[in-house]
């Protein structure tokens, strides 16, 4: 269990002297790793004799650190208005939620048939240009049920829109 902050007091600020001091304790007392605590983990030498002063800080890593912590609140913001949207009510007492899904759902129902009557548009096209390159004016009927088709494609992709 846990020293109280009261018995144990608060800890020396780190320098390369409270370490090596630290080691050399947690080595007279028999270097025993669970009494490691009382000697604030110093069980190793330092690695380098450079002043902490001199140590620069890893910018990267703390840019980082307070980008993720943006982030996160951005990400929890925003589960909150998702969630005051979905329980938000109109006068009608239906949810918003439930509005924004039913048009989001015809939306989508809509974007099918424009890319549907985009498609049959195109293949009437290729036939049509087909026809006239290889097979002449021998087919007039044909052209002007095709024509007519394209025509109907069209006029559905306007009404879409």
């Amino acid at each position: 269990m846990a020293t109280p902050l009261i018995e144990r007091g608060h800890a020396p600020p780190r320098t390369l002297d409270g370490i090596e001091e630290q080691y050399l304790f947690y080595l007279v007392s028999g270097s025993v790793r669970k009494q490691a605590q009382h000697f604030y983990n110093c069980i190793f030498e330092p690695i380098f004799n450079i002043p902490l002063e001199q140590v620069c800080p890893p910018g990267l890593h703390i840019t980082l650190g307070i980008f993720t912590k943006i982030f996160t609140l951005l990400e929890e913001f925003c589960h909150q208005l998702d969630l005051e949207l979905a329980f938000h009510n109109n006068d009608d007492g239906q949810s918003s939620f439930c509005l924004y899904s039913q048009e989001l759902q015809k939306l989508q129902m809509y974007t099918a048939e424009i890319l549907e009557a985009k498609q049959s548009q195109q293949n009437l096209e290729e036939v049509a240009t087909y026809m006239v390159l290889n097979l002449g004016e021998s087919h007039h009927i044909t052209m002007q049920f095709m024509q007519q088709s394209a025509e109907r494609a069209q006029s559905v992709q306007q009404l879409v829109c």
